[in-house]
């Protein structure tokens, strides 16, 4: 029980670790201009969903490690100035996006049996 919290309080720790260090250092490269175009639309709940997704296959404390993670990912979107890509002009494709990713996530879990 005690190493399971220790994995998840790691995943949550790591996941804002991440998103400060990404906040301070590299949300406002220029060189990354390129690149964020070409991603612009995807946000932190996508890469919060596809480790939840991974998580599903994973051995156990892989698991609540990737859970965790993620799941810090989206409660961070939730929180930012605007959350889940709403009002900027990539809203549309970036729910599209997350909409998929989460019928994936719910039909594998179905489907998975968990």
């Amino acid at each position: 029980m005690l190493c399971e919290l220790r994995i998840v309080v790691f995943g949550v720790l790591l996941g804002a670790l991440m998103s400060s260090i990404w906040r301070i250092k590299f949300s406002h490269f220029e060189s990354l201009s390129k690149l964020r175009s070409a991603l612009k639309p995807i946000e932190h709940y996508h890469h919060g969903l596809i480790l939840i997704l991974l998580s599903l296959y994973a051995p156990y404390h892989v698991s609540l490690f990737l859970l965790s993670l993620g799941s810090y990912l989206i409660i961070d979107e939730a929180n930012q100035d605007r959350p889940f890509a709403y009002g900027k002009d990539t809203f549309l494709i970036s729910t599209f996006i997350g909409v998929i990713l989460l019928a994936l996530l719910i039909g594998l879990y179905i489907k998975g049996g968990l």
